[in-house]
């Protein structure tokens, strides 16, 4: 098997000024399924997966590939992460099979085309701060924003009580190292 010299996958510097297109596409070529061990800082080593075939296997696969102990890249792996086992992305069955059926009404054709016009409001809205405002952080105002709108609404949380939720979260977020130690 080909030895890869690879750099850090984590290192901000491969995205900015590397050609990372060639480094994932290396390594679907030659190590679809590579342990990666040089971290960027005080990464931990991890698993790369890079093939649609991996990916599918990994992610059903759930004896063998849990969810239950994160899916954040962070510094201790062996941490106990918050919410493990109770939030819906960090369950296997039959839990996560009981909170999927629990919510996949919600996510019907019929029930997304519901949001459609809301979402296409919302999202006019938000760009229209932020032509008013003259810049934004695309990410922070455009796309929280919408995400915020469209799961309140999906939730029946009023537009007020969304504002102080997303406070809450933004809190949250900034303090991310004090969950990780």
């Amino acid at each position: 098997m080909t030895q890869l010299t690879m750099p850090a996958l984590t290192d901000p510097d491969l995205y900015a000024e590397g050609d990372p297109h060639e480094v994932w596409a290396e390594m679907r070529r030659e190590r679809p399924v590579h342990w990666h061990d040089s971290g960027f800082g005080d990464q931990q080593p991890f698993w790369a997966v890079t093939t649609f075939e991996a990916v599918h296997q990994v992610l059903t696969d759930w004896r063998t590939f849990s969810s239950t102990r994160g899916t954040l890249l962070r510094p201790n792996l062996s941490d106990p992460f918050p919410g493990q086992g109770t939030m819906m992305t960090l369950t296997d069955p039959p839990r996560h099979t009981v909170l999927r059926r629990v919510l996949s009404g919600l996510f019907t054709p019929r029930a997304v085309a519901r949001l459609e016009e809301r979402a296409r409001e919302a999202t006019g809205d938000l760009i229209d701060a932020a032509l008013a405002a003259g810049s934004c952080d695309f990410v922070e105002d455009i796309g929280a924003g919408l995400l915020l709108t469209v799961a309140s609404d999906l939730l029946g949380v009023e537009p007020w009580d969304a504002d102080h939720i997303s406070a809450l979260a933004r809190i949250a977020s900034e303090n991310i190292d004090d969950l990780e130690g």
